[in-house]
């Protein structure tokens, strides 16, 4: 049902957007692009998530880069189908450690890699704010601010006995101790963590580097320190789970945010549109890498049953 309402929700988002704008010209303007400006975007994106394939491998080195590479793609998947990024990156675990030993541990790596690359956007955010010509409101700033501090205390309290013996006392978390201890020993490497969120902040760069390749030739030029705290705000709003991909959502801050420099609603909706479509290429992909899995492991199943 929640998934349904999502769905309804992106939709009438979407609508609202669309019905302010010439569809027609979005079209238009989407169906402009070379060749070697969409090869270029995928190509910073696939950089993107090769980045974020190594930082998640700081946390579980025990594993091979291809394999943490695979289910990022994967991952990428059930961002798109599941409601929200939270039910994908929980997908995407439970898929690599197959329900099986060792997955409150995967569970923690997950849940540490992606509260770190919150830090990092929260990071990349604040430096366009302080460094940006534009004139923007200060409680912006400040709000900036106390999310990645709140974050980083977020990490680093659980580094402390007390505050997980006082998260083991709540009825609800029994279930999760094991998690909690695990997440309790990354919390304990401030030297990691640290290295995480910069790692972190290098992914949301490549990010905003391919979303400058793709507004380019739509005509949105604006400073590159802008792009850090618009592209953190719209990842911030689409993490939101209240839609389907961040659909409508993102479509929507998009407008609002570049209208700030008397970019045109369609233009916006234009580069929006075709973020959405890098990101569903991704999902393509890890979509491709779960079917190859999952036909290969039932090969191996009926081999061996037919021994």
């Amino acid at each position: 049902m929640k998934f349904f309402i999502k769905i309804f929700i992106s939709v009438i988002l979407l609508y609202f957007v669309l019905r302010r704008v010439d569809v027609g010209g979005v079209v238009s303007l989407i169906n402009s692009f070379s060749l070697a400006v969409i090869l270029g975007a995928i190509f910073l994106q696939f950089s993107a998530l090769f980045v974020a394939a190594f930082k998640w491998k700081m946390f579980v080195s025990e594993f091979s880069f291809f394999k943490l590479l695979r289910f990022t793609f994967v991952g990428q998947f059930y961002s798109l189908v599941l409601p929200g990024q939270f039910l994908g990156e929980v997908a995407k675990a439970y898929r690599f450690s197959s329900g099986g030993a060792g997955r409150e541990r995967l569970f923690a790596s997950v849940a540490m890699d992606k509260v770190t690359g919150i830090a990092g956007l929260l990071l990349v955010a604040l430096v366009g704010m302080v460094f940006t010509a534009t004139a923007l409101p200060e409680n912006w700033k400040i709000a900036i601010i106390l999310s990645f501090i709140f974050i980083l205390l977020g990490i680093f309290s659980f580094r402390f006995s007390f505050v997980r013996s006082l998260f083991m006392r709540l009825p609800f978390t029994k279930t999760f101790q094991p998690f909690i201890l695990a997440y309790q020993e990354y919390a304990r490497d401030s030297a990691l963590i640290m290295r995480s969120v910069l790692v972190g902040a290098i992914f949301q760069l490549l990010a905003i580097v391919m979303t400058m390749t793709v507004a380019h030739p739509l005509g949105i030029d604006i400073s590159y320190l802008d792009w850090f705290w618009i592209f953190s705000i719209v990842s911030i709003a689409v993490f939101i789970p209240v839609t389907i991909g961040g659909l409508g959502v993102r479509e929507g801050v998009f407008v609002a945010l570049l209208g700030f420099f008397g970019v045109p609603a369609v233009h916006a909706v234009a580069l929006s549109l075709s973020i959405f479509g890098l990101q569903i290429f991704a999902g393509i992909v890890g979509a491709l890498l779960e079917t190859w899995h999952w036909f290969g492991a039932h090969d191996k199943i009926r081999k061996a049953e037919s021994k």
